[in-house]
């Protein structure tokens, strides 16, 4: 009885242990199936993640045979491309291709990269960025399998070549250009100078000068060249205007340069720059010619009037008096008929400066023609001061003039007209004043006027 109940107990302990089997394998079945489960959603998302890559994806083993190829490598090089080798479908070589990235990978195991050019299906040779990987290793560690990934660099590479050769011709073209140009980035440093602008300031890349402002040491007064900087400054940020301004060249040469710059959407900034130095002389010397007298330099009828508007408006806001006085020289035409007219411009000459001699800074002596010349006294506060002038030119004038060998003996007669109790209007001062002159030649000529209502318009030469 005993042993029997033996044989169940045992019979009951192995059961126990079968059912515990049995349940051991069914959980290991399930892991086993939540596995294949988990690897085969992995794989679809690595499809997936492959297939929606852009890029040419194949990989490659030691004999540099292409075990699989995505869809985009295969549209490109051929849809049977598995199986063949990678130098044969991708560059139509017979044997490795020299430099192969494949073959450096799986030389040390490392990421290698480079451009190169390949053969579609169709014959077309394009520009590819090529990165080559190690996929998978041997037990080892040694690479097993390569992942190479290409790009299409085609038209990048087509655009960055147009983009050079557009580059190229344009810095050829500034090589050639007739005018300066130098190219300055957003801090000011040069960063290009061509031939003219060496040519017109003599400064090469290496030499112009450091400091940005360089071409403003021109201007001797510090105040006044700052405030030109600025102004210059506050232009060319905002494009408003050309400038012109004299620029120190490395041989100290003091030239009048135009500035025409252009901001970059870079930050950088295109100066072109002429030499018009030639012509402001030309416009310089035509506006003096058209304000000056030609013979004696100074300021002729035009530019008299200019003044006395001026003066006269001044005048008038300032509630003063101004003085105009009319000269006009005694006898001048017998200097001509015994000396000639040579002479006689030298004495107009004489004339000239001795009456600048006479005057205040702020008064104008000017050249009306012939033999007369003009005065301009502005701010007047005493009428002694007129008088006393005039008496100081009619001194002045018995002083001999000294021309070449010829001591010349000439006197003035001089008209005077005041605003605004002569007139307040330039016509009326000057037509007051020419008939204050003409009664001082009534008078004996040698002698000043001043105009009164009395006088009339007829006089004796």
């Amino acid at each position: 009885m005993k042993d029997k109940d033996k044989t169940k107990d045992q019979l009951i302990n192995e059961l126990k242990k079968m059912r515990q089997r049995i349940n051991e394998l069914k959980a290991l079945e399930t892991e086993r199936k939540q596995a294949e489960e988990a690897l085969r959603e992995s794989e679809e998302k690595l499809v997936g993640i492959v297939s929606s890559v852009t890029d040419h994806m194949s990989m490659i083993d030691e004999q540099h045979n292409i075990l699989w190829a995505n869809d985009v490598a295969k549209s490109l090089f051929g849809a049977n491309i598995v199986g063949k080798k990678c130098y044969t479908t991708y560059h139509r070589c017979d044997k490795v291709c020299e430099p192969c990235i494949v073959e450096k990978c799986f030389k040390d195991g490392k990421i290698h990269e480079h451009e190169t050019k390949v053969i579609t299906a169709n014959g077309r040779e394009m520009d590819f960025w090529c990165t080559a990987s190690v996929a998978a290793r041997y037990e080892d560690g040694r690479p097993k399998i390569v992942v190479e990934v290409s790009r299409d660099i085609t038209e990048r590479k087509s655009a960055k070549e147009l983009l050079q050769k557009e580059k190229e011709t344009f810095f050829s073209m500034l090589q050639k250009a007739p005018y300066g140009v130098v190219l300055i980035d957003k801090d000011g440093e040069y960063l290009y100078i061509n031939p003219e602008f060496t040519r017109i300031t003599g400064y090469t890349l290496q030499d112009v000068p450091t400091e940005k402002d360089w071409f403003y040491k021109a201007y001797p007064d510090p105040k006044y060249r700052k405030k030109v900087i600025g102004t210059w400054k506050r232009d060319f940020a905002q494009m408003e205007v050309d400038r012109v301004f004299s620029v120190v060249c490395k041989d100290r040469e003091v030239k009048e340069i135009e500035f025409k710059p252009t901001l970059l959407e870079d930050g950088r900034v295109i100066v072109t720059l002429s030499d018009v130095t030639e012509r402001k002389r030309a416009e310089q010397q035509l506006a003096y010619m058209a304000t000056h007298d030609p013979l004696t330099g100074l300021p002729n009828r035009m530019l008299f009037n200019d003044r006395l508007t001026l003066a006269l408006a001044h005048a008038q806001r300032k509630q003063q008096k101004l003085a105009m006085m009319l000269l006009d020289l005694d006898r001048f035409k017998e200097v001509n008929d015994t000396l000639g007219h040579s002479a006689g411009d030298k004495l107009l000459q004489a004339v000239g400066d001795r009456l600048a001699r006479l005057l205040r800074k702020s008064d104008t002596v000017a050249r009306m023609g012939g033999d007369e010349f003009l005065l301009l006294l502005p701010e007047i506060v005493r009428m002694e001061y007129v008088a006393k002038i005039a008496q100081k030119i009619l001194e002045a004038f018995r002083e001999p003039f000294v021309l070449d060998d010829h001591k010349l003996h000439i006197t003035t007669s001089i008209g005077i007209a005041i605003y605004p109790e002569d007139g307040e209007y330039t016509d009326t001062l000057m037509k007051n004043a020419d008939i204050a002159m003409y009664r001082a030649k009534q008078k004996g000529r040698d002698n000043y006027q001043r105009y009164t209502p009395a006088m009339t318009d007829k006089s004796v030469e």
